[in-house]
């Protein structure tokens, strides 16, 4: 998302999705994208706000998911988050 985080969660309405499940999923993932974008950048104030005030809430009992992407913050290379996180640096 290149840090159009907001652009995107504006966008989400288009989408004309059935459920409000299916939002707060979408939600989700562009928070989940905002978050490891901001470990990438090595912006650890940042992700970790994100983690405390955005993630935590929008993933309420994923526990497990909040954790991994916790240790994602331990990251210092891509090829790291590439490997603890699934995530494709671009």
């Amino acid at each position: 998302l290149g840090g159009q985080w907001d652009a995107a969660a504006e966008r989400i309405p288009a989408l004309d999705l059935n459920s409000p499940d299916a939002v707060a999923q979408v939600k989700g993932l562009i928070l989940e994208q905002k978050f490891l974008e901001l470990v990438h950048d090595q912006c650890v104030n940042g992700a970790l706000d994100c983690l405390r005030s955005e993630l935590v809430p929008a993933l309420g009992q994923q526990a497990d998911k909040v954790q991994a992407l916790a240790a994602c913050l331990m990251c210092s290379r891509d090829d790291d988050l590439r490997a603890r996180c699934g995530w494709d640096v671009g």
